[in-house]
């Protein structure tokens, strides 16, 4: 019978190490200084170094594949972020929001002429529309304004369809009535404001865009002149079922006309 000389535990003769405490043996003593046992040792550690190859093998195939679906299905991939991301604003606002952000600010760019100005404006929300819930109902909305009035840059995003409609012929209205203001309004955009009923839409005739801190003999400046609708009455609609009040605005007054008075202060 044989015992572990540290721990007295009963150990097999063929044992080269204790069950119990982990010590060597005496055969496991003699095995490991063994030189005729090292090709064996060096063996295991051989397929163990082996073994983590594969592993980091295996990682960078499932990152190439990532890289590939990302490429292959575009930003879709991403939808299910965006949609956490949504669920996060909403929870943070008490209320449905716009996944846009609209107080980008950019600087040493380079802006050579006007249509350069007016693609950087453009670009700005381009690589933000497809986070959009409502992104392609309401995209030919969108363009035919954008179009039809020579505004940069129109984006509804998170307004249902059917409000989308409503604005736009508040729009369109506005612009058969005063067609000489067209060409000069970069922007109709809705926004999350600071405080949710701090305007209903607001005009807002110059955002610093780009190059607002650098030196004007170094860079031109981009600004924008936007109507900005609040996130808070255009993306929910039970908070747009409800009437305005008739002693703070006139009589058959609707959250759409109320974008109306704001191209008041625009003309």
């Amino acid at each position: 019978m044989r015992h572990c000389l540290n721990c007295g535990v009963e150990v097999e003769k063929d044992d080269n190490f204790c069950p119990e405490c982990g010590h060597w043996t005496t055969k496991g003593y003699s095995f490991l200084k063994n030189k005729n046992s090292e090709k064996i040792t060096n063996g295991k550690i051989v397929r163990v170094q082996d073994r983590i190859s594969y592993l980091f093998a295996l990682m960078f195939f499932c990152m190439l594949m990532a890289i590939v679906m990302t490429i292959y299905r575009g930003q879709d991939i991403l939808k299910p972020f965006v949609y956490i991301k949504r669920q996060v604003m909403n929870y943070q606002y008490g209320y449905n929001t716009t996944v846009l952000k609209t107080d980008n600010q950019y600087f040493n760019i380079d802006i050579p002429d006007l249509e350069s100005a007016k693609e950087k404006i453009s670009e700005d929300f381009s690589e933000q529309h497809w986070q959009c819930k409502n992104a392609f109902e309401a995209s030919n909305i969108e363009n035919n304004l954008q179009e039809q009035f020579d505004i940069t840059s129109v984006n509804f995003c998170d307004v249902s369809l059917y409000e989308s409609e409503k604005i736009s012929d508040v729009i369109v209205k506005m612009y058969s009535l005063f067609p000489d203001m067209k060409g000069y309004l970069t922007n109709i955009t809705i926004t999350n404001s600071i405080d949710k009923t701090e305007y209903v839409a607001y005009f807002q005739p110059i955002y610093q865009f780009v190059n607002s801190t650098n030196s004007l003999n170094d860079y031109n400046r981009v600004n924008k002149t936007q109507i900005l609708l609040n996130s808070y009455y255009f993306a929910n609609d039970d908070i747009l079922g409800k009437p305005l009040k008739e002693n703070w605005y006139i009589k058959d007054a609707t959250w759409e006309s109320l974008i109306a008075h704001e191209f008041g202060h625009y003309i």
